[in-house]
């Protein structure tokens, strides 16, 4: 496997200070811009352009708090709409009209939105995954599917889910073909469930569970948005040191193959992938092994082949953080061109890949 810098493009950067820092990012369907609701209380979209960054404020006040609590962006599901929960309430707002919705999901203070998904969203219709801590302080996981096409929310279904994992923001929870996927850490399986929250059955589920041997604890489950593979890292202890595995998943047919990801390496420790909206990219976040607070993040891709074994083509490297790797906050894509986005306490940088 080869790798390489990627020359043909290079980073464009707009300072920030701390207090202005980007911690929300909603991948919008508009050309070169994303959007975020953590500036000046609006939602705010930010045009990525050769020049620089060009602020463009929406909507402003239209809640006392626009961001601010337990926020959780829905990944991009509308040409129109974004949307994101926000501690106990979920919100959907249309880029084009401004039109607001509002919806109670939590009940009561002890239940909080930990991640949202559009699952079928022509019909409105989308799965939450709630956290709710018990008087033990036990944080219990708590799967509910709403119909939201009214002004008031349709309660579908509720599923108990176990015991919340640990450090999980959504991470192992997926919608694929109208159906929510998540990992079960009790079982190590992976679960596909309806609208309804009934079992179902999907592919990638027995793609999973046919390998789980291989794959130990589920810690990312990345799809690609249109070809039958996915991004799976997991990790095992031993001893006193953990194993990271990660793969690329296919059930393209029923052999199920597992791959090994061709962007691994033995020094380095890597997280946080992303597809490009097209799916013509995959973006993922590295660091060298060890501590150093002083060390940076860096950031690679590698363009996908639907006609490799694998489907991940050559890893090239575009470049840096520009603070230590625990500065870097979030990431995401933009689209026409292809944009790959990092927010960090420094600043947004973002490269427009050619």
């Amino acid at each position: 496997m080869e790798f390489a810098e990627h020359t043909d493009t290079f980073p464009h950067v707009e300072p920030v200070t701390p207090y202005r820092a980007v911690f929300n990012i909603f991948q919008v369907s508009l050309p070169h811009a994303i959007a975020t609701n953590d500036w000046d209380n609006a939602i705010t979209v930010l045009h990525l352009n050769e020049d620089g960054l060009k602020k463009e404020v929406l909507s402003r006040d239209f809640f006392a708090n626009v961001s601010g609590g337990d926020i959780s962006p829905t990944p991009l599901f509308d040409d129109e709409w974004i949307a994101y929960g926000q501690t106990r309430r979920f919100v959907r707002y249309n880029l084009r009209t401004n039109e607001v919705a509002r919806y109670s999901i939590g009940e009561g203070f002890e239940e909080t939105i930990v991640a949202c998904r559009a699952l079928i969203p022509g019909k409105k219709i989308f799965a939450f995954m709630i956290q709710s801590i018990d008087n033990k302080h036990t944080v219990h996981r708590i799967f509910k599917t709403f119909d939201l096409s009214g002004q008031e929310p349709k309660l579908i279904a509720s599923l108990n889910a176990g015991i919340l994992p640990g450090g999980s923001k959504g991470a192992t929870v997926s919608v694929l073909d109208s159906l929510l996927i998540y990992y079960d850490r009790e079982s190590e399986k992976l679960i596909s469930l309806n609208s309804a929250l009934q079992p179902a059955k999907h592919p990638l589920s027995d793609a999973f569970n046919k390998n789980k041997e291989k794959l130990f604890k589920l810690l990312e489950l990345v799809i690609h948005p249109s070809l039958p593979f996915a991004i799976v890292h997991s990790l095992k202890s031993a001893g006193d040191k953990d194993i990271t595995f990660v793969g690329v998943l296919s059930w393209k047919t029923r052999d199920y193959d597992l791959f090994p990801f061709a962007g691994m390496k033995k020094d380095m420790s890597i997280l946080n992938f992303s597809f490009s909206q097209d799916g013509k990219y995959l973006a993922w976040e590295a660091m060298e092994k060890g501590y150093d607070p002083d060390k940076k993040a860096q950031f690679w891709i590698a363009p996908i082949d639907r006609d490799i074994p694998g489907y991940v083509g050559n890893p090239q490297l575009l470049g840096n953080s520009l603070g230590a790797y625990s500065s870097v906050i979030t990431m995401a894509w933009a689209r026409n061109p292809n944009t790959f986005v990092v927010s960090s306490n420094e600043a947004i940088y973002w490269w427009h890949i050619k």
